[in-house]
């Protein structure tokens, strides 16, 4: 079943840190007690910021992050290691929620931002653009119209058409589906 998540009802959180405010799409959680950041199973969210700006420590989670609206984004290290270099739009990177890093903007910048809780769930992230076919299967499948509307063909199924910032939801999903406008963005939880 393919739920339609309704960007009205999207959660607005702080980060941990208190330098921003994520737009949380869906998460899972479980009961850690203290803050949401200890219960936290997996989530998927963007945000947007325009100057250099400490990411939260999120250590024991793995983490994704793509440019969806802007130039690029630079990780930079601040405890001397190695830099995570995002780049251009729709260009998923991996890195350690633990990692301490500054997120460096080339100019004002949207994001979306996969996180799972280690050894719990896997997490994947790709982009689809107009015209492209994928095969999708995971324990949760969001597709995400992240810059601007994107109309979804599920093969054997309907198609959706979905405005700017609109996701659909499917668990223990195998999907068959073609972009027929727009750039679709794919985020995969897996239970591990």
């Amino acid at each position: 079943m393919i739920e339609r998540l309704d960007p009205a009802e999207y959660c607005r959180t702080p980060w941990k840190n208190g330098g921003g405010i994520s737009v949380e799409i869906a998460a899972e959680h479980f009961d850690a007690g203290g803050d949401g950041w200890a219960g936290l199973v997996w989530s998927f969210s963007r945000t947007g910021f325009d100057v250099p700006s400490p990411f939260s420590d999120l250590s024991g989670t793995d983490r994704i992050i793509a440019v969806i609206e802007g130039k690029g984004l630079t990780l930079r290290a601040t405890d001397g290691g190695e830099d995570v270099a995002v780049g251009g739009k729709f260009q998923p990177a991996p890195f350690d929620g633990g990692k301490p890093v500054e997120g460096v903007p080339d100019g004002p910048i949207r994001v979306a931002n996969v996180m799972g809780r280690q050894g719990r769930v896997k997490i994947g992230m790709r982009f689809l653009q107009a015209g492209q076919a994928a095969k999708l299967a995971a324990d949760v499948l969001l597709l995400h119209a992240c810059s601007g509307p994107a109309t979804v063909h599920v093969l054997a199924g309907e198609s959706y058409g979905l405005e700017n910032d609109e996701a659909l939801r499917a668990n223990r999903a195998s999907l068959q589906v073609m972009l027929a406008t727009g750039t679709l963005l794919v985020a995969s939880i897996d239970r591990v």
